[in-house]
């Protein structure tokens, strides 16, 4: 049986070095016609950066990072998703324009990006309790 390799952690240089990008939905439709958000979290920092957006599309995906991380924090060095095609043709245009080091996460280990699927956990959880808070309420 052939050997498996050792996963080695990511490592993190310097504050807006790495930003984490992963999806949570679709959720509930809301008063603006957004179904999904985005997560981009810092690994350094571990700052976090929601946008709602009303599907998966590339050009959303591609502008909410030129919007939210890049105009307030500059380019990082590496942006981290998984495999989806909401990152790749315009999200990776604007990456290769700006000269920023896209990589995936292997579908086989989807733990190397455990710091976004972290967030979206907490993330799911929150939106779940206050969506059926907010059911209850209406009720």
């Amino acid at each position: 049986m052939p050997r498996q390799k050792e996963l080695h952690p990511l490592p993190i240089m310097r504050l807006d070095y790495r930003w984490s990008l992963d999806f949570d939905g679709p959720l509930p439709l809301t008063a603006r016609h957004h179904r999904y958000v985005l997560m981009m979290v810092d690994h350094f920092s571990k700052w976090i950066e929601l946008v709602a957006l009303p599907n998966k599309a590339s050009e959303g995906v591609a502008y909410a990072l030129l919007d939210r991380v890049l105009s307030h924090f500059g380019a990082p060095a590496e942006v981290l998703t998984d495999q989806g095609t909401e990152f790749q043709v315009e999200f990776q245009v604007l990456c290769d324009k700006i000269l920023i080091d896209h990589r995936t996460a292997s579908r086989d280990h989807p733990e190397a990006d455990g710091l976004a699927k972290r967030v979206v956990q907490t993330v799911k959880r929150a939106l779940r309790n206050t969506l059926s808070e907010s059911y209850a309420y209406s009720v």
